[in-house]
């Protein structure tokens, strides 16, 4: 994956974030990163995104990380799933109807 998705993706789960996750304590990523988002000259690498993640899910039961398969560096790649308690409660349930509804389409073209 390419870094621009990488900042794209880590942006927008942040924005994300401090509106859906607001009410609970989770840390901001200056108090991880050492910096603020956008500051002139600074940069999260892949390793701070990734550590800032699992913080994330670990401080809060409206996010989860799941690990979805290798990048083309050999990392590991993870999806950030942010979601109400009760709808990462019953995840298998929409993963199932999602691939259901997957394989139909390619099936039917």
């Amino acid at each position: 994956m390419k870094i621009k998705n990488i900042i794209f993706l880590f942006f927008f789960s942040f924005k994300l974030l401090s509106t859906t996750v607001a009410a609970q304590l989770v840390p901001a990523p200056k108090q991880v990163l050492g910096f603020d988002v956008g500051d002139d000259y600074k940069l999260a690498d892949y390793f701070q995104i990734i550590d800032y993640f699992k913080i994330l899910a670990q401080s809060s039961d409206k996010i989860q990380l799941e690990k979805i398969g290798a990048t083309t560096e050999g990392n590991d790649f993870f999806v950030s799933i942010i979601s109400s308690k009760d709808n990462l409660r019953t995840l298998g349930y929409y993963k199932a109807i999602q691939k259901k509804h997957l394989w139909i389409n390619l099936t039917l073209g």
